[in-house]
């Protein structure tokens, strides 16, 4: 079994698994870490440097991985992300291809509706400031409450939801 890195630190072996050797934790790591924390808010640059790098070698246990490992990992994530990109691109084409002849499919069946609807919208508007005016012009503020004027508004949209249900068609 390869020595834990930093030295006796009191580190016991755990055994063997399929990647190899498996190390305890070493003891100290705890005081390690704390003495560099307590330097480091302090202010001691040098101890709390001193004190990282015993925390890091007890962290980083040797065997590193092979510069062939990571050259395989790399090209195979390399592969991967390449063949996620094709991927993207393809179903972002199909999105875009797929989504205009749909939204000019909404838009051509929407339009009818859409334009009844606001040419009815226009109508009553238009009948409102018609009513409004000839309110005005026979001397409202002298014999009309606001009770009048909302009776007014009322009966105009009353009448208003009556002729849009006497013209809504349904094919």
């Amino acid at each position: 079994m390869p020595a834990t890195p930093g030295g006796d630190n009191g580190a016991a072996d755990a055994g063997v698994d399929r990647y190899g050797p498996v190390e305890a934790m070493p003891q100290d790591l705890t005081r390690n870490y704390h003495l560099w924390r307590e330097a480091d808010a302090r202010g001691d640059d040098e101890e709390s440097d001193a004190a990282f790098g015993e925390v890091f070698k007890s962290c980083v246990f040797e065997p590193l991985p092979s510069a062939a490992f990571t050259a395989r990992t790399m090209a195979a994530i390399a592969v991967v992300s390449a063949a996620d990109a094709r991927r993207a691109v393809l179903i972002r084409r199909a999105l875009v291809w797929s989504g205009v002849p749909a939204v000019c499919l909404a838009a051509y069946f929407a339009a009818g509706p859409l334009l009844s609807i606001l040419s009815d919208a226009f109508v009553a508007l238009l009948n409102l400031l018609v009513r409004f005016v000839v309110w005005l012009a026979n001397g409202a503020s002298l014999r009309s409450g606001a009770w009048s004027v909302l009776t007014a508004i009322g009966r105009a949209a009353a009448e208003k939801a009556k002729t849009n249900e006497t013209n809504r068609t349904w094919k």
